[in-house]
Order: structure tokens, then sequence, then C-alpha cells
């Protein structure tokens, strides 16, 4: 029983994450709208959805490619010591 369940979450990831992926995006274009009709400059909002999309990409950047990161340098130090 167990194992059919880990088996169906596992074919079920990809279409979990489409579906919460568009409905974050469906509830981020109603606040938009929103704060436009509300009297936001549309310029002005979209620097802050930039900044704030910058702010949460640069620690989930350096966590996830952290040993990405230096593992062409690691490799090339490796090799060009005697």
């Amino acid at each position: 029983m167990a194992r059919k369940i880990c088996e169906m979450w596992r074919e079920m990831k990809a279409i979990t994450a489409m579906v919460v992926v568009q409905i974050a995006t469906a509830v981020l274009n109603i606040l938009f709208k929103l704060a436009v009709v509300d009297g936001m400059e549309p310029r002005v909002l979209v620097a802050y959805r930039l900044f704030f999309a910058t702010l949460f990409m640069i620690p989930l950047s350096l966590i996830f490619q952290r040993f990405f990161f230096w593992t062409p340098y690691l490799y090339i130090l490796k090799f060009s010591g005697p």
C-alpha cells in the first residue's frame, strides 16, 4: 500500500508543481491588477517585483549552486600542480 502511494506521488510531483505555479501566477496577476487600479504606477510596481525576485533568488542560487560553482576551478587546480 505504501509503495503504491510513493509511486503515485512520484508520478504526480510534476503535475502538482505545475498547478502550484499556475495558482501563484494567477494570484500575482490579480494583485498586480489591484495595485494598478488602486493608483500605483506600473513602472514602480515592476521595479518592486524585480527587486523582490532578486532578493528571493540570490540566497537560492548561493545555496544550490555552491558546489557546482567551484567544481571547474577545483578540477583545474587538481591538474595544474606538479
